[in-house]
């Protein structure tokens, strides 16, 4: 028992307790908006810095070309065309 308030720990508030505290503004409620739009998740979720890495990436190898395609390097079992008979 809490002797300083007077109240069995085990027991908590009754209803009446519980509404008078609702009414006097004294109840354990978050105001504060906590959800975010569908277009805000998926803005956060795919622009980030790993993604741009990977754009910034993606674009260098479009734009000069397939490293694999202009290396002189051939890989084992695939003879490029000019070099067949």
């Amino acid at each position: 028992m809490n002797e300083a308030a007077g109240i069995e720990a085990s027991l908590g508030l009754t209803s009446e307790e519980a509404q008078a505290r609702t009414v006097a503004g004294e109840a354990n409620v978050d105001a504060g908006v906590k959800t975010r739009s569908i277009g805000q998740i998926v803005h956060d979720n795919v622009c980030t810095l790993f993604n741009l890495v990977n754009v910034v990436l993606a674009l260098i190898v479009l734009f000069t070309g397939s490293s694999a395609e202009t290396s002189n390097f051939q890989r084992p079992g695939r003879a490029r065309a000019c070099h067949q008979r």
